[in-house]
This record gives C-alpha cells, sequence and structure tokens, in this order.
C-alpha cells in the first residue's frame, strides 16, 4: 500500500528536522513525514553522557557549540523553550592559543572574523615576525580589490594582510571551522562579511572599526545536557511524524503533474509533491540524479573531507602544564598530527567533574590527513603523545572516545555560491536539497537555509493549491 502525503523530508539531521518543524508551524494542516535511516535524530550531533564514580561527563562527538552571533538557531532554541537549557561559553583569560615551535603561544586578543580589532595586541605578539606585524598593521592602506568575482580565502587574507599572517595566524583558526587549504575556500561563501567591508570601506581594518559593539552577551552556547538536546527536542516535538530506521533506497518523478515516489529498502512505499533531501552528500548524488539529470554533475562539484575527534579524559593531577584557556589551534606549517585541540572541561562548565580535564583532539582534513589513516589504538597513542609534549599529560587516560566521518567538513570552494544557485536551478519542481554542504557548515547557517526552504515549500503548496 503506497502512503501519500504532501512534503517527504529525506534526513532527520539539524535540518530535515528544522524544515518539518517551520514548516508545520505554518502549515499544520500539511501530511508531512521525515524519514531517518539511522535509529537517532541529529545526524553527526552526538553526545554521550556517561557516569562515573567521580561524577558525570558530557562528551560531545559533534558539535560542541552554537554560535550566538548568527542569532537563527538560538532563535530556534528559543522558540521551543530550550532557554533554560542553554549554557554560556565559560569566561576566559586567554581564549585560545595557538602551537608555534613546539609550545603555546597565546593569540592575540581582539581578533574577529580572522581579522584583528585589537591593533595594539597584533603590534605585540610574538607569532609574527617584525615585518609580518608590519604587512598586516598596514591593512589600510592597501588599495581595495575593484572585481566583485569570488575570490579564496587564502588569496584575500594574504592579499590584505600579508602572507605571515594568512599562515601564523588566520589558517590555525579555521581549524575549528572549515578543515580545508584557504586557498581552496571561497571568501563570499565562507566569511562574506570580508570582502564586504573592502568594497565598504576599502579595507578590512577599517571596516572592524564600524563593526557595532558587543552586546555584552555569550558568543557561543551549548546545554546542560550536550548539543544532542537540539535535535532530540525537535525529534520530541515532531514524533508523531519523524520515522527511524527508514533507508530510502528510491526517489522517482512519478509525472510532471504527479509528484514524486520514495521507496525504502524495506519496500513500502511513500508519495507526495514535494521531497526535501537533507542526507549526507553521498545519499543525495545517490538518489537526486536519477530525477534531475542536470543536477548529476553540479553535485560532484561539492567537496567534504573525512576527519574524525578523539576525547580523552585525565586527572587534573596528571597534568602537568594545562592549557591556560579553552585550547588549541594548530597551523599546517607544524606537520603535527592533530588540527586542533579543545579543553572541554574549562569551555563550559559542568562538562566534566571538579578536579578532571576533558579534552578533545581532531584530526584530518587538509591539516593532518595521515592521522585518519591509523587505527584507534595508534590515534589513542598518538593523542597521548602529543599531550604529554603539549600540555605535560602523564599516564593513560581513564575516558576514551572516538568518532571519525567520512564526510566530516564540507569544503566551500571558490565559486561554492554559484554552484548552490545552479544545482537548485537545476532541480524539478517539487525537490528541494539543504544541509551543510550547500549553505552554511554551522548550525545556525543550517537553521537559516532550512527556514528558508521551509518557507519555500508553503509558498509552493499554497500556490499549487491555488
Amino acid at each position: 500500500m503506497t502512503e501519500r502525503h504532501d512534503v517527504i523530508i529525506v534526513g532527520g539531521g539539524i535540518a530535515g528536522l528544522t524544515a518539518a518543524w517551520r514548516l508545520l508551524q505554518q502549515r499544520p494542516d500539511l501530511s508531512i513525514v521525515v524519514l531517518e535511516a539511522t535509529d537517532r535524530p541529529g545526524g553527526r550531533i552526538r553526545t554521550e553522557l556517561l557516569r562515573r564514580e567521580a561524577g558525570r561527563f558530557v562528551i560531545e562527538l559533534g558539535a560542541d557549540s552554537i554560535l550566538t552571533t548568527k542569532p537563527w538557531a538560538r532563535d530556534l532554541c528559543l522558540e521551543l523553550g530550550m532557554d533554560a537549557e542553554l549554557l554560556p561559553i565559560a569566561r576566559a583569560e586567554r581564549p585560545t592559543a595557538i602551537w608555534r615551535n613546539g609550545q603555546p603561544v597565546d593569540l592575540p586578543p581582539g581578533l574577529s572574523l580572522l581579522a584583528p580589532q585589537n591593533l595594539d595586541a597584533l603590534r605585540e605578539t610574538s607569532l609574527l615576525s617584525e615585518d609580518g606585524r608590519a604587512r598586516a598593521l598596514a591593512e589600510e592602506t592597501v588599495a581595495p580589490r575593484m572585481s566583485d568575482d569570488d575570490e579564496s580565502l587564502g588569496s584575500f587574507v594574504r592579499r590584505r594582510f600579508g602572507a605571515e599572517y594568512l599562515d601564523a595566524i588566520a589558517e590555525p583558526l579555521l581549524a575549528g571551522i572549515h578543515n580545508a587549504d584557504p586557498d581552496e575556500l571561497s571568501v563570499h561563501a565562507t566569511f562574506p562579511q570580508l570582502p564586504r567591508m573592502e568594497r565598504e570601506h576599502r579595507s578590512v581594518t577599517a571596516g572592524m572599526r564600524r563593526l557595532p559593539p558587543s552586546t555584552g552577551g555569550s558568543p557561543f552556547v551549548a546545554f546542560h545536557n550536550g548539543i544532542q538536546r537540539l535535535p532530540d527536542t525537535l525529534a520530541e516535538r515532531l514524533a508523531p511524524i519523524v520515522r527511524f530506521r527508514c533507508r530510502v533506497e528510491l526517489l522517482e518523478r512519478m509525472s510532471p503533474d504527479a509528484g514524486y515516489r520514495v521507496t525504502l529498502t524495506t519496500g513500502q512505499h511513500l508519495t507526495a509533491p514535494v521531497v526535501v533531501m537533507a542526507t549526507p552528500l553521498w545519499a543525495t548524488r545517490a538518489l537526486v540524479p536519477p530525477v534531475a539529470p542536470a543536477s548529476r554533475p553540479l553535485l560532484g562539484r561539492f567537496k567534504v573531507a573525512a576527519s574524525g575527534a578523539i576525547v580523552l579524559a585525565w586527572p587534573e593531577r596528571q597534568i602537568r602544564q594545562p592549557l591556560r584557556g579553552y585550547g588549541l589551534v594548530i597551523p599546517k606549517r607544524e606537520a603535527q598530527p592533530f588540527n586542533a585541540i579543545t579543553v572541554m572541561s574549562r569551555k563550559y562548565t559542568g562538562r566534566a567533574p571538579v578536579g578532571w580535564s576533558l579534552m578533545r583532539f581532531f584530526f584530518g582534513g587538509f591539516r593532518s590527513p595521515r592521522t585518519l589513516q591509523l587505527d584507534d589504538e595508534a590515534v589513542l597513542d598518538t593523542a597521548c603523545a602529543f599531550a604529554g609534549t603539549a600540555m605535560g599529560a602523564t599516564g593513560a587516560p581513564e575516558i576514551v572516545r572516538i568518532a571519525r566521518w567520512t564526510e566530516g567538513s564540507p569544503i566551500y570552494q571558490v565559486g561554492h555560491l554559484e554552484t548552490v544557485a545552479a544545482l537548485e536551478a537545476s532541480l524539478p519542481p517539487g525537490l528541494f536539497v539543504i544541509g551543510a554542504p550547500f549553505r552554511g557548515p554551522g548550525i545556525p547557517d543550517v537553521v537559516r537555509s532550512s527556514t528558508d526552504v521551509a518557507n519555500s515549500v508553503a509558498t509552493s503548496l499554497v500556490s499549487s493549491a491555488a
């Protein structure tokens, strides 16, 4: 028997769940179903709550924070009534360090969007040579680029602030956002504010001076019980329409006016005039081209980087030289086995019992691809050795968790936004694609783009009904 719906959403990560929630708020009359292949919501978001004799550990194997300067995810949390669960990032005198020549060096304060706001701090940093500091400080004298064409992020930063600033400061700061070569990344897709400042103010430094003052709120938030709470809450609110262990095997277009048929691996059929694909890139590439042949070469242009993380916990007495801030980022040129370390127990209160240090080591992608080739035991040995070098960690960690993702981080190449627009134009009416590979690698951008698609779907169904 074939089920008939108004909208089928394939994928129960943040993108699919947000689209379903926002669509249902606008059109509660619609029959909507969300099909998730696994047994849990959230996609790559994954939190483990561990109880040990010492107390509770909150272990994030996926995203650990929500950026509040992009308000869309936080607004969703408030809309869901989750404000009491939100946890601001802990205050730190020295938020981040950069690994340089075998030791952590404090990042100069006042960096925003990879660019300096505090020029006095930049003058004093030991991360740059005298010539490197002079070149970065002269950014305001560099003539603006006249073309509006896309440019690599590496080219933009090098052109505005110099090659040394890119290699020593900007590139490692990307480790927690875009695990890719800056010379491959699109500046328009990753940091559109930077070329906008250059265009409107003739320099990034001048544009930074005109930014509105901070409101004093926390720039990042999490949840007391981990980021998993967001997809869990969405799935709970959407429980009547979310189905787990429903893997889609085939997507067909029945006729130009009859909509789509979705076939599950169980053989069950579902039909709807609208299908929203909120799947990993590999699944989108497999399911969409048969009904949208022009999408095949376009989907082939998108790239993702494989990545991984290992989470370790030691008693603090076994860390002889603890990092002073939230963690450490590591430039590519340092040739280390990890991209960054986050001290979760310092970043958010309650992530580990008092007297314990909970850390996450990131690997893979552009900066440390060889570590991905190691088995779990070798990754653990490598992490322990680096922790010994970087912070004097001794003895074996008492908690170990490892996660690997074949599609870890989307790589927004130069021309990315144009490719996304062409892909969307190649799709037949009623078919939509959403998610991190296309518009926004972080939770806020995924929420925003999924909301935009929900609005488009609601409008299209009203139009077709009329």
